[in-house]
């Protein structure tokens, strides 16, 4: 679908483009923004990948003990005059390219496996929340775009059940210019809008007991191996001084505990965020990965983006 300028007062999310705009501006979103503190070495993993392809496994945990004592960091640079004398240079580059084409199409298949689990929610018509063992019902909101924010004030618009691929976003800040589904102050509630930072949660389950509405939230992992925790490996401040790691765990940890907060802060009480893993991208092997909601870790992060945002603009 090709972007193109909107006058209503939504969030749009095209698949082509991957990108969120609002009223035709460009928004980043909680994956982008999570990025700077969780680095990741593309390149050098390829190598690093590609080595261990040709040598073997075994024989690669070998050379990585004896030659770069267990040094995962090790500059490029000093490990191809290391290990040029023992391997072929057009095979090293043609087993990183082999390696490239198979990490993009792991992203293609973690697109297609998702639309496969949205797909089979709708179809079923309720969902088991695995958590508090209920069964819900799944609430299907019509869309004109790929995704799209699907209510002015989620607290009050939302009723309880389960959304597949619901969109959320930061601007709890606007919901305050809205009053019984309507905008009372545009220019006010667009300020802010223009500035939110929007995601895409696979499952959220809205509750509501007694006087206040519970909210979990459930995302698939579709992935080859299961992700581990890295202690050693710790993420960018000012994360660093909230013990995280820079692992694929931590950061949906903090990717959902982002969308978590934000439905906070519209009103909804916390329960539960997990992650599920499916192993080589079978539906019926996985796993549960139960994570923490840490508000002032999220905090952190978003001030520390508007931050560098706003230095960024000077």
């Amino acid at each position: 679908m090709i972007a193109r300028e909107e006058k209503r007062s939504i969030i749009t999310f095209e698949e082509e483009e991957h990108l969120y705009h609002y009223k035709g501006t460009k928004l980043s979103s909680v994956t982008s923004a999570l990025k700077p503190y969780f680095p990741f070495d593309m390149e050098g993993q390829l190598y690093r990948s590609a080595y261990q392809v040709m040598f073997g496994k075994d024989e690669w945990k070998k050379i990585m003990a004896k030659t770069f004592k267990y040094d995962y960091k090790v500059d490029l640079d000093v490990m191809h005059e290391a290990l040029e004398p023992m391997i072929d240079w057009d095979e090293l580059l043609a087993t990183r390219e082999s390696i490239r084409e198979e990490w993009r199409m792991s992203g293609v298949k973690g697109t297609e496996a998702h639309l496969i689990e949205e797909n089979k929610l709708y179809a079923a018509g309720e969902f088991f929340n695995h958590r508090t063992k209920r069964m819900q019902p799944v609430i299907q909101k019509a869309k004109d775009y790929d995704n799209q924010s699907v209510a002015l004030d989620y607290y009050e618009e939302l009723e309880d059940g389960c959304y597949p691929e619901l969109l959320v976003h930061t601007g709890w800040d606007a919901m305050q210019y809205v009053k019984d589904g309507e905008i009372t102050d545009q220019d006010k509630y667009d300020e802010i809008m223009r500035d939110v930072l929007p995601g895409q949660s696979d499952i959220v389950c809205f509750e509501t007991i007694g006087n206040e509405r519970f909210v979990d939230i459930y995302d698939h992992k579709f992935m080859k191996r299961e992700p581990k925790k890295y202690y050693n490996n710790k993420a960018l401040p000012p994360l660093d001084k909230f013990k995280c790691r820079n692992d694929k765990i931590q950061k949906f940890e903090c990717q959902l505990g982002t969308y978590m907060h934000s439905l906070v802060k519209m009103g909804f009480t916390p329960r539960h965020i997990d992650f599920i893993y499916y192993k080589d991208y079978n539906p019926e092997d996985k796993k549960i990965f139960k994570l923490n909601y840490r508000p002032d870790l999220i905090e952190s992060i978003l001030d520390d983006f508007n931050n560098r945002k706003q230095a960024s603009s000077i």
